[in-house]
């Protein structure tokens, strides 16, 4: 078992260069001390991934939001950024290998596509539900969902 919440904190603290050259700040709500049975090295590169994407794809000088909550049955992380988003066939496609948006691609972000896939299957392979919410403009919302129960 790892303690969720210090996982987080170190791939925030990773990213933070990043995330403060763009202006962006991001918030850490945490509603309680969260342990889950995962890969340390896997739910790194989860988190890795999900950070550098909402840094990525976030318009210069906004928020990150980051939420970590749970019940009896599950915890939750959700990471919320208010960037360039997705319209519903973007969002169809968005765990495919080596997809990009035209948004995507016409920004300078760089970045092969292949960032959420690897984040789907790592997540997968530990029972970690991971979906994916997002409008145009908008911006989008990924959230971790680790069953107590069946975690790894």
């Amino acid at each position: 078992e790892l303690e969720l919440n210090r996982n987080i904190k170190y791939c925030i603290f990773r990213i933070s260069d990043y995330a403060s050259g763009k202006g962006i700040k991001i918030n850490f709500n945490e509603k309680g001390k969260f342990t889950v049975k995962a890969d340390p090295s896997f739910l790194n590169t989860i988190l890795e991934n999900l950070f550098s994407n909402a840094v990525k794809y976030s318009n210069e000088s906004t928020v990150i939001d980051v939420y970590l909550t749970g019940s009896e049955n599950e915890i939750i992380c959700s990471i919320k950024d208010y960037g360039i988003g997705m319209n519903e066939e973007q969002r169809s496609r968005v765990f495919d290998r080596f997809y990009r948006s035209e948004e995507a691609r016409s920004t300078d972000a760089g970045g092969h596509g292949i960032g959420l896939a690897i984040v789907k299957r790592l997540a997968d392979l530990q029972n970690i539900r991971v979906n994916y919410f997002s409008e145009p403009i908008k911006g989008t919302t990924v959230t971790l969902t680790f069953d107590k129960k069946k975690t790894i």
